[in-house]
């Protein structure tokens, strides 16, 4: 069941808005339902990249600060884990943070100027929950923060620019879904599809998402079948079509010929939908 309700989570999530707090609320009782490795692989496909958004978006602005964009991603802090949380931080909030703090005091700070960045550095302080001012990247940044006030307020120079530590391990999204989902190889190349006659251009997406994109656009169920394999590969299970993705040889075979399975052949994403339709029309006509 869990390829499925993870799908169709994903699928659901694809227009969400940061700003919208139902997904928290529907996603929430389903963590300890998950597995780790499975949870982590739903936050990186359909939540992170959302949040990463929201902070990149976010200005930080001293005279006129707009907190939305922050506190949006603050509300994920218990369904996020720390690493993934630790990371959106420093790689989207704290080099903006860091930018303004120093520009601040850029010029020769009087007492005041020194009092104003004080109260700004203690705000935003409280603008973390606990458990994140416990993250050692995060403690380490602030840190930084402090050390940076204090220096101006000696009138010694400021760092010029703050890179955060890297982590012990880093753990990049491909990596996190490559778990849940099974090993697949990034595609570089463009697919060609037949029946349109267009290329589709990958950046870093795999051949398989792309599959699993378009059929969430179609509205067909795309699923693993579990314990079925073609020649090495997973199959899947395209609406009513039993399909192999081969991100290496950037290649989507088909079982077309019916039931014996070495009847796999070439298709395109439009192939595949086509067929689901065939399949499913006679299904329907046969029930008539």
């Amino acid at each position: 069941m869990w390829p499925k309700i993870r799908f169709k989570f994903s699928s659901a999530l694809r227009e969400w808005h940061p700003a919208d707090d139902s997904a928290k609320v529907l996603l929430a009782p389903w963590k300890k339902a998950f597995g780790s490795r499975d949870w982590d692989a739903l936050m990186v496909r359909a939540i992170i990249p959302k949040l990463e958004s929201a902070l990149a978006e976010l200005q930080i602005n001293p005279a006129a600060q707009d907190l939305e964009p922050f506190e949006w991603v603050m509300k994920w802090t218990d369904l996020l884990s720390t690493r993934h949380m630790t990371r959106l931080l420093l790689d989207f909030f704290f080099p903006k943070w860091f930018a303004a703090l120093r520009h601040w005091l850029s010029s020769t700070p009087n007492q005041q100027t020194m009092d104003d960045v004080t109260k700004w550095y203690l705000h935003w302080k409280t603008l973390f929950p606990d458990n994140i001012l416990a993250l050692e990247g995060v403690k380490d940044a602030l840190r930084h923060g402090l050390e940076t006030i204090n220096r101006a307020s000696c009138g010694k120079p400021l760092p010029t620019t703050w890179n955060p530590a890297p982590p012990a391990k880093m753990s990049q999204r491909h990596d996190v879904l490559e778990e849940a989902y099974g090993p697949a190889h990034i595609a570089k190349t463009p697919i060609i599809e037949e029946e349109k006659g267009e290329g589709v251009y990958f950046d870093d997406r795999t051949l398989r998402e792309l599959v699993e994109q378009f059929a969430a656009e179609v509205q067909v169920d795309f699923l693993p079948k579990m314990g079925r394999f073609q020649e090495g590969l997973q199959v899947y299970s395209f609406g009513l079509v039993s399909c192999t993705v081969d991100s290496a040889r950037q290649s989507i075979l088909a079982q077309m010929g019916g039931s014996d399975r070495k009847s796999w052949v070439p298709v395109s994403m439009e192939q595949l939908l086509n067929e689901h339709k065939r399949r499913l029309f006679q299904q329907q006509k046969g029930n008539l």
